[in-house]
């Protein structure tokens, strides 16, 4: 989807989180980027697939029926990173050139074993025992088709979140940019965010304000001064 006309630079593609609003979620960012390049974003819907690497495909074909040849630029938050980090290797491995792939707040890598499972598991009884009656309010309100909907929205968020904890990120031969907030540089080793820096030649990390929640939306509404300063920390790449 388009988020912002501009000149005829290649574009920008952002990727949201998981089943994040390209709109709501990428909108304030989408503004701020170089003028002279356009905006486009990848949303998620109901009908895409939930492993990454089938994702990062659908949304590979999707930019180059935009763009037919490099150099791309790729721009992923939270899962949206992981995504687009796995675009920019399939990109490279067809012979394409990848001139910038930005990895703000991403999902934390997932290592091999059975803790993340454990993990998840923990997390999904947790938010189920959290959050059900808020659910069990929400559906009650719905007529039998949207909850349907509804239904099959919470549980492709769901199959997201697995797809994510099953990926196993190969090596990339480009340059990766990191941008992280403090809370996520400053998280426990070993540091699941900063782990990403392992998949590539080169790694750049950029420190950024504000809060996993408020660059993400994660939970709250995306802080328009936080979206303001990631995009002045991307505009100020030299790879434009």
């Amino acid at each position: 989807m388009r988020l912002r006309p501009g000149g005829d630079h290649p574009p920008v593609f952002l990727l949201p989180g998981n089943m994040g609003n390209v709109f709501s979620d990428l909108g304030e960012l989408a503004r701020h980027l170089p003028p002279e390049r356009p905006v486009y974003g990848l949303q998620d819907g109901l009908h895409n697939p939930s492993g990454v690497v089938a994702l990062a495909a659908r949304y590979r074909r999707e930019a180059q029926s935009v763009q037919s040849a490099g150099p791309y630029f790729l721009v992923g938050i939270c899962s949206g990173a992981v995504v687009a980090f796995e675009m920019a290797c399939q990109l490279r491995a067809a012979g394409e050139a990848v001139a910038l792939l930005a990895m703000v707040e991403p999902s934390p890598f997932a290592a091999p074993g059975w803790r993340p499972y454990l993990r998840f598991a923990g997390d999904l009884l947790e938010r189920l025992r959290a959050r059900l009656g808020h659910h069990a309010r929400q559906v009650s309100q719905l007529d039998a088709v949207s909850r349907q909907s509804y239904a099959r929205m919470k549980m492709k968020v769901l199959a997201n979140r697995w797809g994510l904890l099953r990926y196993r990120p190969p090596r990339y031969g480009g340059q990766l940019h990191l941008f992280l907030t403090a809370e996520s540089r400053h998280a426990p080793p070993p540091n699941p965010y900063l782990c990403w820096q392992s998949f590539a030649a080169e790694a750049r990390l950029h420190p950024i304000p504000g809060t996993h929640a408020s660059i993400t939306g994660k939970g709250e509404e995306v802080d328009g001064a936080h979206a303001r300063a990631l995009a002045t920390a991307l505009r100020r790449l030299d790879v434009w």
